[in-house]
């Protein structure tokens, strides 16, 4: 197809819209992104905090239910101080990562509930959270609620999770001061071109 479905939702107001983008426009918008510099990513304001370097971080990871991540102490440093958590209590919740000012992009079942078609509208985001505790220990950059949700609407009709994948666009922006990682278009061939030739050459692609 041409054209691209979103759902979009307001917080406040509950009204659900359904916007169809045509591909070319998108493609059109997103190279004035770039051009403009807006889809690159920022350090923010915050003041830069050194941390120790890991020389095994490029190899650790999830996968086939090999879990070698190691915890990490300090998400104050950037980026990790744009990356957060997504609602949930003092040890579970969505992940959400800031690609702009006040963009999060996360799961779209962070979003959605397809189970009852409810939207989970007190999503609240935490950048920078660590730690079990509620205070500002544990979330240095306070919390952010939503005020748009985006998600593909064919996520909303469907049965698998091709289309898990959202944004939730914050009243507030956090970005100002965390930062944000920015963001790129990459068709799924291409990356598992760049993943076959293992461009990177540490092991990062897996299959």
């Amino acid at each position: 197809s041409d054209m691209t479905r979103w759902t979009a939702v307001h917080v406040k107001t509950g009204y659900r819209y359904d916007v169809d983008v045509p591909r070319d426009v998108a493609r059109e918008l997103h190279g004035r992104l770039i051009k403009a510099g807006l889809a690159s990513g920022n350090r923010g304001s915050a003041d830069t905090v050194a941390e120790a370097a890991d020389a095994d971080a490029g190899t650790k990871g999830w996968s086939n239910g090999v879990d070698t991540r190691t915890r990490r102490f300090d998400n104050t440093a950037f980026p990790f101080r744009a990356m957060g958590q997504l609602d949930g209590d003092a040890t579970s919740g969505c992940s959400g990562t800031l690609i702009g000012r006040r963009h999060v992009l996360t799961a779209a079942h962070c979003l959605y509930n397809r189970d009852n078609d409810t939207w989970y509208v007190n999503t609240l985001f935490r950048p920078g959270r660590e730690g079990t505790c509620g205070t500002a220990t544990c979330q240095p950059y306070g919390q952010h609620a939503g005020d748009w949700f985006f998600t593909p609407a064919a996520y909303r009709t469907s049965t698998n999770y091709d289309d898990d994948f959202g944004i939730l666009v914050l009243v507030t922006a956090p970005g100002d001061t965390t930062g944000w990682m920015g963001y790129v278009g990459i068709s799924e061939s291409d990356l598992r071109d760049y993943c076959d030739d293992d461009v990177s050459g540490d092991g990062r692609c897996f299959n």
